[in-house]
């Protein structure tokens, strides 16, 4: 732990800074609003702490300043060099909240409880996505707060208003769940099982295939890197889970055939569409791209069709393409040298301690997802990434490597 800081007022910061810090990690999954205000409140108590504490102003690097700075410059960039430079610029929004990375990065002292109070919150919303489908309300006849029981055509989205977004965020606890220890290290806690269980059931009834995809890929791995029994386990009962699942629901069934069915079912149709169209878009503007928030592709330009005529995609469907279509293929390389710092960052943390191995593996995960999903659009799935990338890079500042 740190020593407190010096000074009534710096101590009224620091406080009010750590509660707003665990108020964000329980809010994440639960609430963008929410998130904002408390990621908003720490903020203000950092930079008070800054004015009142000296030594809170010693910064310590974590590794992905100049990577992120570089990327942030080919944003602004590709931003004023697209042919709408003020739009571009509106669309760079989920930029701003690499400032959580930094408030959790430069507050060392309180990452596990900043990790179980995630999983507690993680936990409430799986719990609400399960009572969710099990009501399987639509948006007919359902007003005020019952809001909340309802489902996106008949898929659980959490506190959310997208399932893939809550899915993607049920990643990261999945992952954590599956490595938290108990404070002495002797053993693992139970609870975190349940959270895992909750996890599992509500990421299934997202009906959110990406995950269904990338979740026991990036399981799989670290099975087998980690030579990791509970893992393995776990892989195991997820895979007996969608089983049964799959002989119970004809519902589930069909979802999990349409992953392989690339001839009728639309969503295939479209994204095969989009993603040839995005390849073409590239062609044509291989170095500065269309300009962020630039993409549009018609539904009658999709080659298979599967879109009404007169639909609009802004979304590639894949982040790489997304971002070679956008900021051009200068830009993809960027991003892709800025996800390999992240990578390196968390493999310093997993290295440090191995309970930190779930922030390592849920994030391959989040990348496998990013495949067919563009999340890094979604505040929710960003401010997620970054409060972890803070967590790592908290802990693998302070951890001794293993052996010591």
């Amino acid at each position: 732990m740190n020593p407190p800081p010096a000074g009534g007022a710096a101590r009224w910061f620091e406080r009010g800074r750590s509660g707003a810090l665990a108020a964000l990690a329980l809010t994440i999954p639960l609430s963008l609003a929410g998130a904002n205000l408390f990621w908003g409140l720490a903020l203000g108590c950092w930079l008070g702490l800054l004015v009142t504490d000296p030594a809170a102003r010693r910064y310590r690097s974590t590794g992905i300043e100049i990577p992120w700075l570089i990327y942030l410059a080919v944003e602004l960039v590709t931003a004023l060099w697209s042919d709408r430079p003020a739009h571009s610029l509106g669309k760079v929004k989920s930029e701003i909240l690499i400032v959580v990375f930094l408030l959790y990065a430069q507050a060392p002292g309180e990452r596990r409880r900043h990790v179980g109070l995630f999983l507690l919150g993680a936990g409430i919303a799986a719990a609400l996505g399960l009572v969710q489908k099990s009501l399987g309300w639509t948006s007919e006849g359902v007003h005020g707060l019952a809001r909340l029981l309802d489902t996106h055509r008949g898929r659980a989205q959490g506190f959310y208003s997208n399932p893939i977004t809550y899915a993607e965020m049920l990643l990261f606890a999945i992952f954590l769940s599956l490595s938290r220890r108990r404070e002495d290290g002797a053993g693992f806690p139970r609870w975190p099982w349940a959270v895992f269980a909750l996890s599992v059931a509500a990421a299934a009834a997202s009906a959110t295939r990406a995950i269904w995809l990338a979740g026991p890929l990036a399981l799989a791995v670290w099975a087998f890197r980690r030579k990791n029994g509970r893992v393995a386990l776990a892989l195991g009962a997820v895979l007996l889970g969608a089983a049964a699942a799959g002989v119970a629901s004809p519902a589930f069934r069909a979802r999990a055939a349409s992953i392989t069915d690339a001839r009728t079912d639309s969503s295939h149709l479209i994204r095969k569409g989009v993603w040839v169209r995005s390849l073409a878009l590239i062609r044509e503007h291989p170095w500065r791209g269309v300009g962020i928030g630039n993409l549009h592709i018609a539904g009658r330009d999709l080659p298979w069709g599967g879109a009404a005529a007169d639909s609009d995609w802004t979304e590639a469907h894949n982040i790489y393409l997304q971002m070679a279509v956008e900021r051009g293929i200068p830009g993809l390389l960027v991003f892709l040298g800025l996800l390999a710092a992240y990578g390196r960052l968390l493999v310093k943390a997993a290295a440090a301690e191995p309970e930190w191995d779930g922030l390592l593996f849920g994030f391959l995960a989040l990348c496998l997802a990013g495949l067919t999903e563009s999340w890094t659009h979604d505040s929710e799935v960003v401010l997620c990434l970054y409060m972890m990338l803070g967590v790592a890079a908290s802990r693998a500042r302070v951890a001794p490597p293993h052996g010591n």
